[in-house]
């Protein structure tokens, strides 16, 4: 584990720019002081006081480390920020500024399962997982959402919004569920142009997060994740999956949170619901007309041999990046809600954090294609063969041409792919074999813009008579002023006037003794 925490950071430092750092890193007394001189609420990390009165030089984050076991022995990780600075005169509400510190807790057990294999696997398994964390820490949590900066330092007018969504369940009963969205303007563009549906109003966050959102005192970390149901694999999701991505989703929420400069270069593709349109993100997952198609959704159960559930790993998942199986299970006794139940039977459903729509999933490194044949660009394709009549999942070596179209090879020629998707037909030694295409989202690639941030909150300066360094120097001096005229009129009245008359009443009596010797 010595080597993923330098990756994370030098990973997250070529994608991330500190507009506004000047000087070195010094950390908000407030904030310390309100918190007891600790990272967080109660959990026993404390901030040397050095880091508020002198600062720390060439940085931009303080980051706390720690290896605590959790409650939940699932729980992989947690990250929060813990101290930033804040206005709360400028705007009707309490505004915080870019994190300065924060701490990430790395589940120990989970930790060591990575660290006891050594496979290239786990190793970037393991920096995924912190990465995650440090993207919270940065800012994707629910307290700092409303002190999102517009690119000219101004907060976003309304960053979330609530609705919710209706829907009728296979067994005709009529329910809903409250959700939440980001509506900052690139995460609204950014989801418009990946879901290729132009009436989206923001990217969903998970199921369950709705009031909770609005607790800044103690936010509910649901409300920190994209919803899995329509991002699974995206690097900023609940649902683990074999392989997370920094996609343009989570790149255009940095872009908007307003404190950094995002190179953009670095978006890595993600495929789930890539150009689906908006039936994908506005419907329910059973009634997904290419989800099927895609691995997105499915309807076979996993079997069952006595107490022990088989995968039957007979699918490509949805990227083709490996051989799965689908995810749908039976929960028995346990309730799934109405507006999740996808099936007649109320008690099938796939996970929990994707809505409980199943779909085709992988596990183990040996069912990805690219441990399978050594090329990161392998990918998995269905293919039947008409002698044996049977159809089974395979990887192939893939590339992508430069006008887009992905090519498959197959004894040593490459193949083209139609670009809507279909079928590749083709006679062997083996005999006729055809090969199923997915519609061409593999070589297709998402962009998103640079967008140049003010990075720190965007406050008018006061004409200079209204300044603190004018009107301080100026109060004093009026203070000075006043306290000298009336201690000048004090000393007047008291000492000189007095003087005054006695010379005035001497000079009389000098004059009535010369009158009087005359």
């Amino acid at each position: 584990m010595r080597d993923v925490m330098p990756t994370a950071i030098s990973i997250m430092s070529h994608l991330l720019r500190i507009p506004t750092r000047e000087g070195p890193l010094r950390l908000n007394k407030g904030i310390y002081d309100l918190k007891n001189g600790q990272c967080g609420d109660g959990n026993g990390i404390y901030i040397h006081r050095h880091y508020i009165d002198e600062g720390i030089e060439d940085a931009d984050l303080l980051l706390y480390l720690t290896a605590r076991p959790f409650p939940k022995v699932d729980t992989m990780a947690f990250g929060m920020p813990c101290n930033f600075d804040y206005d709360t005169t400028s705007y009707k509400r309490t505004i915080f500024g870019r994190p300065l510190a924060g701490y990430i807790n790395l589940n120990p057990n989970q930790m060591n399962n990575f660290a006891n294999t050594s496979s290239q696997y786990t190793f970037e398994k393991a920096v995924v997982v912190t990465l995650h964390e440090m993207i919270h820490v940065m800012g994707f949590t629910p307290n700092l959402y409303s002190s999102y900066l517009d690119r000219d330092g101004n907060p976003h007018e309304q960053p979330i919004i609530h609705s919710k969504s209706y829907g009728v369940n296979p067994s005709n009963v009529t329910s809903y569920q409250n959700s939440s969205k980001i509506s900052t303007p690139q995460v609204t563009r950014a989801a418009r142009t990946f879901y290729d549906c132009p009436e989206c109003d923001g990217m969903e966050l998970e199921m369950g997060c709705n009031d909770t959102i609005r607790n800044t005192a103690n936010p509910n970390m649901i409300c920190a994740h994209w919803e899995s149901r329509v991002a699974y694999s995206e690097i900023m999701t609940s649902q683990d999956s074999p392989d997370m991505v920094i996609s343009v989703l989570t790149l255009a929420l940095l872009q908007d949170m307003g404190w950094y400069l995002v190179d953009t270069n670095m978006v890595q593709q993600m495929h789930w619901g890539h150009g689906q349109g908006c039936q994908f993100l506005e419907n329910r997952c059973e009634s997904w007309y290419k989800g099927k198609q895609r691995g997105l959704f499915c309807t076979e159960p996993k079997g069952k041999q006595n107490t022990t559930w088989l995968k039957n790993y007979s699918y490509c998942t949805h990227d083709a990046k490996a051989i799965g199986f689908c995810n749908l299970k039976y929960y028995g006794n346990e309730y799934i809600p109405d507006y999740y139940q996808h099936f007649a039977d109320p008690t099938l459903g796939g996970p929990k954090n994707t809505d409980y729509c199943p779909f085709i999933q992988t596990d183990g490194e040996h069912n990805l294609c690219e441990a399978q044949l050594g090329d990161v660009n392998a990918k998995c394709f269905m293919l039947t063969n008409t002698r044996q009549n049977q159809t089974v999942p395979k990887c192939f070596n893939t590339r992508c041409t430069p006008g887009g179209v992905l090519q498959i090879k197959v004894d040593n020629c490459y193949f083209d792919c139609p670009l809507e998707g279909g079928e590749i037909q083709r006679t062997g030694a083996q005999g006729n074999w055809t090969l199923q295409c997915p519609p061409n989202v593999l070589c297709r690639q998402s962009n998103l813009d640079m967008l140049m941030v003010r990075g720190s909150l965007n406050i008018d300066d006061p004409p200079f008579w209204k300044s603190y360094k004018f009107y301080i120097p100026m109060s004093v001096a009026g203070v000075i002023l006043i306290a000298s005229c009336i201690g000048g009129f004090i000393f007047y009245t008291k000492v000189l006037a007095k003087r005054h008359i006695s010379s005035v009443h001497a000079d009389t009596e000098l004059k009535t003794i010369k009158q009087q010797q005359h």
